[in-house]
């Protein structure tokens, strides 16, 4: 007698706990308009349900949940960008990177920060250079890898490397520099990479080419104080005659770049 009380008392129980899964399910599935409630709900499904057969379903859009809120912190700051949109969209990424997403979300939001604090280093209301340039090193390591993160639509995937591999080529042009020490040659390789980028929008990009040039401008005015410092009888010399071979397809690229920037404007 005990054991079928035992019995019929697990079956209750077991009904009980499909009884509130399904339940737990619904609310999850049928909340649309909140992408946060969404999220808090999945969450709670995950921990108290984990071997759900809703389970994988639950994960993915806990995913999907989690982009769509930083997508409009972010669109927030495409909108108006200024100092405060951006210090929001960082409080929000920060907060996502911090629970350990997978590769696709960390992808995600590790690329659109380094373009949103590139952004504000351009114009001039981001200062913290070394965490813009970590976030873009980051961005760049996770996607290097062609194949999509499991989860991640392969044609998603592709869209997202190919708009954001060119402008996060861009900020690290940008990044070299700003740095106390600016690295004009390495800039400028990244900048081309950008330029060259012809499936991204860096390659439209105005700054791309207003950066290549303050890059080019560098080496053009060291080159020019190199000439100058010679005095006035070795300029028509070897030695004047092979800076000149160095200063003249500089200042004809930098013409090139700054014709750019007054198209693309």
């Amino acid at each position: 007698e005990q054991l079928v009380r035992r019995g019929a008392g697990e079956q209750t129980r077991q009904a009980l706990l499909l009884q509130e899964e399904r339940a737990a399910y619904a609310a999850y599935s049928n909340e649309k308009q909140d992408p946060a409630r969404r999220l808090a709900l999945g969450k709670e499904f995950l921990r108290r349900h984990p071997q759900s057969e809703h389970a994988a379903a639950v994960k993915s859009g806990n995913r999907r949940a989690t982009l769509e809120i930083f997508d409009v912190a972010y669109k927030a700051f495409s909108a108006n960008p200024d100092a405060a949109s951006l210090d929001r969209l960082l409080a929000t990424g920060r907060e996502i990177l911090g629970r350990g997403p997978d590769r696709a979300v960390a992808a995600q939001v590790t690329s659109q920060l380094a373009l949103a604090t590139g952004r504000g280093m351009i114009g001039g209301f981001y200062s913290d250079l070394e965490q813009s340039r970590a976030y873009a090193s980051q961005a760049l390591d996770m996607l290097k890898e062609t194949t999509p993160p499991p989860g991640l639509d392969a044609e998603e995937y592709a869209r997202l490397r190919a708009n954001s591999l060119s402008l996060l080529y861009q900020c690290q042009g940008l990044y070299l520099l700003r740095q106390p020490d600016p690295d004009a040659e390495r800039a400028i390789d990244f900048l081309t990479k950008a330029a060259e980028s012809k499936d991204g929008p860096s390659a439209n990009d105005p700054n791309t080419y207003w950066l290549r040039a303050l890059a080019r401008d560098l080496i053009y005015q060291k080159l020019i104080e190199k000439y100058q410092a010679l005095p006035k009888g070795r300029r028509t010399g070897k030695q004047g005659q092979s800076l000149c071979a160095e200063i003249n397809p500089i200042a004809n690229t930098l013409i090139e770049d700054y014709a750019r920037v007054i198209s693309l404007s």
